[in-house]
């Protein structure tokens, strides 16, 4: 968690999940739960999602649209910023003399917040102040990028709604997940689309899944990628002809060529 999480950029979501300005969204970076929220000015911010009075969650829900959370513990409100608005009983609570002025400065009490970056539509946080921008971070990784986001002008959308999985596992299983795009496909999300995509000589049923898994991995930068099998009935499910015309023929497949001019061919 030191040494990955709190030092990398995190992937949080899409700007289309918080499109007008009080939208906001709950979800984790590594262990640390966080609220995004977009500004009055367009922009998003990410921060904390923990008063720092009693330690409670200032925000329960997963999404909404609101001009201000409030922690249910104690009544500690914040605004969209993540800036201390309001404290019930102020003075009571914190001025032994009841004075008008007695040091507690809002200012100083907002929740952590985050760096926050974005690259074709999608939002990346960061904990560490002295990590390098993300579009350094991401370096040679962005070519491959713009194939899946940025093929046409109108960028990429999301479909709105929010699934949850609680999976026995450790952080390792979520980054192989990412690394290969395996683990989910058959099995829970892509489920419906796997089968309705199988050629009419392919039967799922029949398949017996490999215990054993493939990697491999580039010579340069420590880049790399597994599955876990070679089975030729869900390879052509995942990719089969209509899927890779859609990619390489056709018109649309032209423009996109001509836009990602700059992809790497080596």
């Amino acid at each position: 968690l030191e040494r990955v999480f709190a030092r990398s950029w995190l992937l949080l979501g899409h700007e289309a999940h918080i499109p007008k300005t009080w939208d906001y969204l709950t979800t984790y970076m590594g262990e640390d739960p966080v609220i995004m929220v977009r500004q009055k000015d367009g922009s998003i911010k990410v921060f904390l999602n923990q008063c720092r009075h009693g330690a409670m969650r200032i925000c329960a829900s997963d999404a909404f649209n609101a001009k201000a959370l409030t922690c249910t513990y104690h009544g500690w409100a914040y605004d969209i910023a993540g800036d201390l608005v309001n404290v019930p009983y102020e003075k009571e609570a914190l001025c032994h003399q009841k004075q008008a002025d007695c040091g507690f400065d809002k200012a100083d009490w907002g929740p952590l917040q985050a760096r926050v970056e974005t690259y074709k539509g999608l939002i990346f946080a960061n904990w560490d102040a002295e990590a390098p921008d993300l579009k350094t971070y991401l370096s040679d990784a962005m070519p491959y990028m713009d194939v899946m986001l940025d093929r046409t002008e109108a960028g990429t959308t999301i479909v709105g709604g929010m699934q949850k999985w609680v999976i026995p596992c450790n952080w390792k299983f979520a980054a192989e997940q990412f690394c290969s795009d395996m683990y989910h496909a058959g099995t829970m999300s892509h489920l419906s689309g796997v089968l309705a995509s199988l050629p009419p000589e392919m039967d799922l049923t029949q398949v017996q899944m490999s215990k054993n898994g493939n990697q491999f991995r580039a010579a340069w930068g420590g880049h790399g990628s597994g599955w876990f099998t070679n089975d030729p009935a869900i390879l052509m499910a995942v990719m089969g002809p209509k899927i890779t015309q859609y990619w390489t023929q056709g018109p649309a497949a032209e423009k996109a060529a001509k836009r990602l001019n700059h992809m790497p061919t080596q």
